[in-house]
């Protein structure tokens, strides 16, 4: 009996291999995060290593990792004062509508006398 016989699809969808070096350090340091909770603080088990694995690929994927966490930082930053920025025009709106509203409330009362 072979793979073939058995239809078996690729242990990986089409265009997308394993995991190496940077990208695979990352992704397990993701991963412990994530689970970090659940497993009561424990680490998980080291990644394993390939052979494309250096120092300086390391330093890059955490590099890469500190700026991502550095732009949802900063994306927060924007969001929050925008909506501060949206609440106060939103104030100030309802402040304008009810000036109007009592304005021609005063209009209409002083029309009919």
């Amino acid at each position: 009996m072979t793979a073939e016989w058995l239809h078996l699809p690729p242990p990986y969808p089409p265009g997308v291999g394993p995991l190496c070096g940077a990208e695979l350090e990352a992704w397990y340091e993701d991963l412990q995060d994530i689970l970090g909770s659940d497993t009561g603080g424990a680490k998980l088990a080291r990644a394993p290593t390939c052979t494309e694995h250096t120092s300086s690929s390391l330093s890059a994927a955490k590099k890469s990792r500190k700026e991502r966490e550095q732009d949802n930082e900063r994306k927060v930053q924007e969001l929050t004062e925008q909506n501060e920025h949206l609440k106060s025009e939103i104030d100030r709106l309802g402040e304008e509508v009810q000036r109007t509203r009592r304005a021609l409330i005063e209009r209409l009362v002083n029309t009919r006398k």
